[in-house]
């Protein structure tokens, strides 16, 4: 009766059809009220309703208006080389019987009206028909015995081909995947098989595709000071023992750690050689060269006492006791406001199992993070529309959700404003460094140190987040709503408005620190790329993580060799602006004794594009053809800092300015764009029907 009521009472006005899955406009008038209605108001098909007994509703659109159907696009075929190919030569067999026949069929016409009416024989054979009747018949006959000569049946036998070559494919031993091997290879497009050894470029994604997306919290920084999650101790040759910390790698299988003991100097650079990369192995030979003698140590993971804490599922690589000490002692407000931070400022649903927490995220970077805070005592319990409840090392704290401005790949960052139980309110952020950190108030404490322990994680490829908070006046946040509520009233500019509120909100924050988190590479990643090296193909990985955790990746699953140059920053800008760049690049490469010859300099090369370098392409088209003209010379390309729509307008530049086969890789959706922009494109499991 209550559901009756609210229909005959309400009405809709919403924004006409459209595909934008993430966006909606609309306004509900009821009872003399006008409410906003934004993307958190629809349900898309496919939508699980958590967390509620009851919904209202009604249908907004429908069939081909739906928003899945407005995103079905047009269909276009993708052909091979050897396709296209045949087809041209089918075309050119055809047009050339049809010009035969046409010329046997007008010397057949001007025969008869000039020979054969003068032979009485001939004349007779042809009873009485006109030229130009014989010369039809005489046209459509030789079409069709000359017909055999078109090659009709190839194009069965290449479909036969095509069907056997992906039967192969799935019963190929050594192209499955997954634990053990378990996985098969599937060719969801049968057509598109023999253009695999014909690519020339293979643009990759880099988080899922190279990386596993099995994401470990694994160091953080607080306050200035870095908790780590690995230790060792060294036996040097006097017997010595010394405990040390590994913080970071800079070259694959050489890493530096830093040293802190009495024994030897408090800070010290130390090296050592990690044999396989993916896994920690169980001995580790460290040396010093400014030392007379060299140390051995053996890798032990220490892990933290965790039995105060009745919700510990296990998992944590973060083996610093110091951080739990401040933390269990309440000695530092910032550690505490830090766990806060990632205890609140995300999305995840909460389901309860056998007495414990299971969280559902929309991405494993925030599933990482709460993991985390539940280790170290700050449980994420449950969510309502209007309120958040968390377990602060066993206390139970209601916080009341005020506003939150979701994550987008614009933003590259993601808010939370909450009224605490003590009736303060607070914005909790976390995103992206090269947005927080211009969002810092004045003489922020820590940024410093902070900044050097972003380049140390970025060193050691991990990926990092900043988190901050901010205190919100209550006068502050009365106008900011009302504001917020008429900006999402209009119709005009409605977007630009909303951004500059939230930029607004965002201002002024106080750092609390960083967090670092391992994606660990895929099982062969860098013995697949170096065979791909090898076969002459061209690698290029597009991200938007950081340039120095790209780099770092790249020295790690060999798309970069120890001695590779990258051209970067101010170097690439100016290769850019010259008007021969190649000749440029050469002779810059014949300064540095790097090598006279062209092909060989570029094999030492490698090109590093950040999303910002890349959008001045817009105003000058000309760098476009420039940096391919380097990129030709170079062995890699990286891109990193880039939107989704930075990496479709890559592949699409690429296929501009090439003839090669390219294919694109990718795993989320933020790499769809790309695919589609691509010729051969290719999705893994997680999103394969999507694409072939």
């Amino acid at each position: 009766m209550d559901f009756e009521i609210f229909i005959l009472h309400s009405i809709v006005l919403c924004e006409e059809p459209n595909s934008h899955l993430y966006t909606f406009r609309g306004e509900l008038r009821w009872r003399g009220e006008r409410h906003p209605l934004d993307s958190e108001h629809i349900l898309l098909r496919g939508t699980v309703l958590r967390n509620t007994d009851t919904a209202f509703g009604m249908a907004i659109y429908t069939g081909s208006d739906s928003k899945i159907l407005r995103n079905v696009g047009r269909l276009r075929v993708k052909m091979t080389q050897i396709e296209k190919v045949l087809n041209k030569v089918v075309i050119g067999i055809v047009l050339f019987i049809l010009l035969v026949a046409l010329l046997l069929a007008v010397g057949s016409g001007v025969f008869q009206g000039r020979v054969s009416s003068q032979i009485e024989v001939l004349s007779a054979l042809t009873r009485g028909n006109s030229p130009i009747y014989t010369a039809f018949l005489t046209y459509w006959s030789y079409v069709i015995l000359l017909g055999p000569a078109m090659p009709m049946s190839l194009y069965i036998t290449f479909e036969m081909i095509h069907v056997l070559h992906s039967l192969f494919i799935g019963w190929d031993v050594e192209m499955r995947g997954g634990v053990e091997r378990s996985i098969h290879a599937q060719a969801r497009n049968t057509s598109l098989n023999e253009e695999l050894g014909q690519v020339g470029h293979l643009l990759s994604d880099k988080t899922g595709t190279l990386t596993q997306n099995r994401l470990l919290f694994r160091q953080c920084c607080i306050a200035g000071d870095i908790y780590v999650g690995s230790a060792a101790t060294l036996i040097t040759n006097q017997g010595t023992l010394v405990s040390v910390q590994i913080f970071i790698w800079t070259r694959p299988k050489v890493f530096n750690i830093e040293c802190r003991s009495s024994h030897l100097e408090s800070r010290c650079n130390l090296k050592f050689v990690w044999n396989h990369i993916p896994h920690l192995p169980t001995v580790y030979y460290y040396y010093r060269s400014d030392v007379p003698y060299h140390c051995r140590g053996k890798h032990s993971r220490y892990t933290l006492d965790l039995s105060w804490n009745p919700y510990s599922c296990g998992g944590l690589y973060l083996s610093d006791q110091r951080l739990v000490d401040k933390l269990r002692g309440q000695q530092c407000t910032q550690s505490r406001q830090f766990l806060t931070t990632l205890a609140l400022c995300h999305t995840v649903m909460t389901e309860w199992k056998n007495g414990a927490p299971v969280y559902q995220a929309a991405s494993p970077d925030e599933e990482a993070l709460v993991g985390a805070a539940r280790e170290l005592g700050w449980v994420f319990l449950s969510r309502t529309r209007d309120s958040l409840t968390v377990s602060e090392l066993g206390l139970k704290r209601h916080y009341q959700l005020l506003t939150l401005l979701d994550f987008t790949s614009q933003r590259r960052r993601m808010s939370v404003l909450v009224r605490e139980p003590e009736g303060g309110l607070k914005l909790y952020c976390k995103g992206a460094d090269i947005v927080i950190l211009e969002r810092l108030q004045k003489d922020c404490p820590h940024l410093e140190s902070t900044e050097r322990a972003l380049d140390l994680f970025a060193q050691s490829s991990l990926r990092t987040l900043c988190i901050a908070e901010r205190t919100v006046s209550e006068a502050k946040w009365e106008e900011w709503s009302k504001t917020m509520a008429q900006a999402a009233m209009t119709t005009r500019n409605r977007d630009d408005l909303l951004e500059r509120l939230h930029d607004d909100m965002e201002r002024d924050l106080k750092l609390l620190g960083v967090t670092a988190i391992e994606d660990r590479l895929q099982d062969e990643v860098p013995e697949t790329i170096s065979m791909l090296r090898q076969a002459g193909l061209k690698v290029w990985v597009l991200t938007g993580d950081k340039k120095e955790t790209v780099v770092n990746i790249g020295y790690a699953c060999r798309l970069l060799d120890p001695d590779t140059r990258l051209l970067e920053g101010d170097e690439l800008r100016q290769l850019l602006q010259s008007p021969d760049p190649e000749i440029t690049f050469s002779k810059g490469k014949e300064t540095e004794l790097w090598c006279v010859d062209r092909e060989k300099a570029g094999e030492k090369s490698a090109l590093v594009l950040t999303g910002p370098e890349l959008a001045e392409f817009d105003a000058r088209p000309e760098w476009g053809a420039r940096f391919m003209s380097l990129a030709g010379l170079c062995q890699s390309v990286l891109c990193c800092r880039v939107t989704p729509g930075q990496k479709a307008d890559v592949v699409t530049l690429v296929r501009k300015s090439t003839t090669s086969i390219i294919m694109a890789i990718g795993d989320g959706a933020n790499d769809v764009n790309m695919i589609k922009s691509e010729c051969d494109g290719k999705k893994e499991r997680r999103g394969c029907m999507f694409h072939d």
